[in-house]
């Protein structure tokens, strides 16, 4: 995935529970935690989608004439970052990280977040193979970090509550398991 939006969890309002899953074995700490982190993910997942979409385009007229005559669709299928974003949970040294981004299949989605200086673009095939036309740049559309800032309260509250099921789910289970000896 390239340039994927990384954060760690590094709030006091955590300590708690890290204190209490501590206690516990490593693979049910990872289990809670890991689900507790995809839930909690949702929101910034869905925020940084709705934020993906592309912004006006001012296209010149000559350019679209250009275009016209190629016959080709060179902005290609709109919507395919919003499609690739992705949510990845990991524990990295016993600490959680939540990774947001998109696919390889997407990997322009770096240059919009971003943004790009301005540069030439050489045309390889077509009827104007060889030309050079000069993009202007663009300007940097930081969606994956507006999602983080704009969910970040959100997150920490599904956060605790998904790690507060997921003790009492396996409290529960524990329990159930000595009433059967």
């Amino acid at each position: 995935m390239p340039e994927i939006f990384q954060f760690k969890l590094e709030t006091k309002e955590l300590n708690r529970f890290a204190r209490i899953l501590s206690g516990l074995k490593l693979q049910v700490r990872n289990r809670i935690s890991r689900k507790a982190l995809e839930y909690a993910a949702t929101p910034i997942l869905k925020t940084a989608k709705q934020l993906a979409r592309p912004r006006a385009k001012r296209r010149n007229k000559k350019f679209e004439e250009l275009i016209g005559k190629a016959g080709t669709n060179v902005f290609g299928k709109t919507g395919s970052i919003r499609k690739a974003l992705v949510r990845k949970t990991e524990m990295k040294n016993g600490e959680p990280l939540v990774k947001v981004g998109s696919l390889k299949r997407a990997f322009w989605s770096n240059f919009v977040h971003q943004g790009t200086k301005p540069h030439d673009i050489k045309i390889n095939r077509g009827p104007f193979a060889g030309r050079t036309i000069r993009h202007p740049g663009a300007k940097a559309n930081p969606f994956l970090k507006r999602a983080l800032e704009m969910n970040h309260s959100e997150f920490l509250v599904r956060m605790k509550s998904h790690i507060w099921q997921g003790l009492v789910k396996y409290a529960n289970s524990q329990r159930r398991r000595l009433e059967k000896r």
